[in-house]
């Protein structure tokens, strides 16, 4: 009984297997594609414009954060302990 089954299932796997270049044939040819050429250009545009927004609001937001991480160390070096001099410093002589 399972050798019927076997055999069975071997000849329905080669009969699907033999029809499928046949069906493949005819699609995606010049007169009928499967995509249409605009349908690409408009899917291919609004991809690009998603990961160019993606991608400027990673880079705006990396950029905020350095600028944050900066101004808290610039800070920090300037404490209110911290003596400034307005006027440029000169070479003492030797």
């Amino acid at each position: 009984m399972k050798i019927k089954r076997l055999i069975s299932l071997l000849l329905i796997l080669v009969m699907l297997g033999g029809s499928m270049p046949v069906l493949a044939a005819n699609a995606g040819s010049q007169q009928d594609p499967l995509l249409s050429r605009s349908y690409v250009q408009t899917w291919s545009s609004d991809l690009l414009a998603r990961v160019e927004e993606t991608a400027r609001t990673a880079v705006q937001a990396a950029l905020d954060k350095a600028l944050q991480t900066y101004d808290a160390s610039a800070s920090a070096r300037s404490s209110p302990g911290t003596r400034w001099s307005s006027r440029p410093a000169t070479a003492s002589p030797s």
